[in-house]
């Protein structure tokens, strides 16, 4: 019986991008429910629900954006870790952003680089 080493590699590769997508999906969860203990305000069972649904939703395209820098696995859990506890702030930010620019775009890229000048 042959052995197909590409078939073989293929599927390895398949379980470690799975692999990697449920960690990525922990960890976000993870810094969801942090946020929820340590935020001040109440919040209802759906809220609650809400806020780790947005949590991993941001995890998840963050973690696909940092593989593309070949960081180590600890890194890109540090960093979802911190950007699903920080999720809904981010998410209102860049709401903000193109709300302002879709009323003034040309406003709105004045005022991006004045700030990126300023920092």
């Amino acid at each position: 019986m042959q052995i197909d080493h590409d078939n073989l590699k293929q599927i390895a590769e398949s379980i470690d991008d799975v692999r990697f997508t449920i960690n990525v999906m922990l960890i976000s969860l993870f810094g969801g429910i942090v946020r929820t203990i340590v935020s001040e305000n109440k919040r209802n069972f759906t809220a609650f629900m809400l806020s780790l649904i947005v949590a991993g939703f941001v995890g998840y395209i963050s973690a696909e954006a940092l593989k593309s820098f070949e960081l180590n696995p600890a890194m890109i859990g540090a960093v979802v870790g911190v950007v699903s506890f920080s999720a809904t702030d981010i998410l209102r930010g860049i709401m903000k952003i193109t709300a302002d620019f879709s009323d003034n775009p040309t406003k709105c890229i004045k005022e991006i680089l004045a700030l990126w000048k300023n920092k």
